[in-house]
Order: C-alpha cells, then sequence, then structure tokens
C-alpha cells in the first residue's frame, strides 16, 4: 500500500477515533449514547422531522428512528403529529434534554470551538483548506464510481 495513502486512512480514523473518544467522555454520566448525542444536537429550539434529522446525521431513517425510540423512552424528545397533515410527525426536546443541554457542551455547535480555541488562526485555515481539498476529492471520486 502507498504510504501517503495509508498515512490519509489513518489520520481519517484517527480523527474519527479521537471524536468518538471525547463524546463518549462528555457523556460518561448520563445514559445517552455517542449516536443519541448526535440525534440530540439537531433538536434544538424547533421540532425536527425524523427525515431531516437522518440527513443531518447521515444515517438511515429507520436507525434515526429507533434512536428517537430510545430517546423518547428515556424522556429527552417528544414525538408530535402534524396538526394539519397527520402522517408528519415531529420530534421535539423536552425540557428533560434542555436542562441536559445546559450542562453538557457536547450537545452544542460551540463544543468545536472549545475543541480548536487554543490553535492559531493560521492553524486552522490551514485545516480547513486540507480538509476542504480532501472532502472534494473523495467527492469527485464517489462521482467518478457512481458514473462508471
Amino acid at each position: 500500500m502507498n504510504t501517503h495513502t495509508y498515512s490519509i486512512r489513518k489520520q481519517i480514523s484517527n480523527i474519527n477515533r479521537a471524536y468518538y473518544d471525547l463524546i463518549t467522555y462528555e457523556i460518561k454520566d448520563t445514559n445517552l449514547t455517542v449516536p443519541q448525542v448526535l440525534v440530540c444536537r439537531c433538536i434544538k429550539d424547533e421540532p425536527q422531522m425524523v427525515s431531516s434529522i437522518s440527513e443531518t446525521v447521515k444515517l438511515a431513517n429507520s436507525t434515526v428512528s429507533s434512536i428517537i425510540d430510545r430517546l423518547e423512552k428515556n424522556g429527552y424528545v417528544t414525538r408530535i403529529r402534524d396538526s394539519k397533515d397527520r402522517r408528519i410527525v415531529w420530534v421535539a426536546g423536552t425540557e428533560k434534554l434542555a436542562l441536559l443541554r445546559k450542562k453538557m457542551p457536547v450537545l452544542e455547535e460551540e463544543f468545536f470551538s472549545l475543541l480548536f480555541d487554543d490553535l492559531e488562526k493560521e492553524s486552522i485555515d490551514q485545516i480547513i483548506r486540507s480538509l476542504e481539498q480532501l472532502a472534494n476529492h473523495m467527492k469527485k471520486k464517489v462521482s467518478e464510481y457512481k458514473m462508471g
């Protein structure tokens, strides 16, 4: 295997593992799992549809629905039927989730700011450029595979 491609794959894996470990550490005193945290981060001020949450967390609707089942059972979210179209179900956070959100930065977008606030602006800009280049290259490859 090419040393460079191995290094890229290894660093992507390291980033994913570190992110997972950070979230796991942050939620260690709760009954939440990492996928539940990702779903909870989507449910803020406004109720969300399962399809919207699924798109954001990049998980199948059925998977997100199962996660929401567990969150609802534990009192973090509630399902609300749309008043105009009963087929539509909204997912809203409860007071329990709001209280947890105040105690846990991992449930807020600012969590990433806290992770990187000790890096110089130039370093952050370099990281962003490199990640954008990698993401664009990967998207191009996905398109090529789909076309051919």
